[in-house]
């Protein structure tokens, strides 16, 4: 599944998802959409289940491993 980033503009800290389908963000003076779509790959196994972690486990701590610049791009923020 592929996702976008909502992102509040003062300090470009991701604070939400869209779905790809989903085009119903309308953005504000503080938020606006990534420009860019993600693929959702936040999986886990255990024994024969693969466990997904739902939005909000994964908003807590997305801003710990993707960045947003000022055009709207997200990428994987480098580790250095």
């Amino acid at each position: 599944m592929d996702i976008y980033m909502i992102y509040k503009k003062s300090d470009l800290s991701i604070t939400g998802f869209v779905f790809e389908d989903d085009h119903n963000f309308v953005e504000t003076d503080t938020h606006n959409i990534s420009t860019n779509k993600i693929e959702w790959l936040e999986e886990k196994s255990a024994g024969d289940d693969t466990l997904i972690k739902t939005y909000e486990d994964v908003e807590d701590t997305i801003n710990d491993t993707h960045q947003v610049s000022k055009s709207g791009v997200v990428k994987i923020r480098s580790s250095n």
